[in-house]
């Protein structure tokens, strides 16, 4: 009698045991169904920022070739296209550098 009281303790516990081992395993399929979850939404996310780098790299040259076409100062207007870049910088080192007339100042400042 006493065997069998054991025995049916001992079935009892393993029994216990299985189900605490069940709700282990759902509580974990749980955690990793979330993980992969927010590894798409991750995923996703990259994607909408890559996409929105890229256009806001397709603007900035956009805005640079707009820019280029605006001419300062004693700057020539427009350096040939076939121009190397010895030839540009020679063309760039023949401006004339230095200070500014009192008149220009006065210009300037009324700006």
């Amino acid at each position: 009698m006493q065997s069998v009281t054991r025995v049916t303790d001992v079935i009892a516990e393993i029994s216990a045991s299985a189900a605490e081992q069940n709700a282990g395993i759902g509580e974990i399929n749980t955690a990793v169904a979330e993980m992969d979850s927010m590894t798409q939404q991750n995923a996703s996310m990259v994607q909408e920022s890559s996409l929105a780098a890229q256009k806001l790299r397709e603007g900035a040259e956009h805005l640079s070739r707009l820019l280029d076409a605006f001419v300062l100062g004693d700057m020539p207007a427009a350096l040939p296209a076939g121009a190397a870049p010895q030839q540009q910088q020679q063309m760039t080192d023949a401006i004339p550098r230095g200070r500014r007339s009192h008149q220009e100042e006065e210009e300037w400042d009324t700006f």
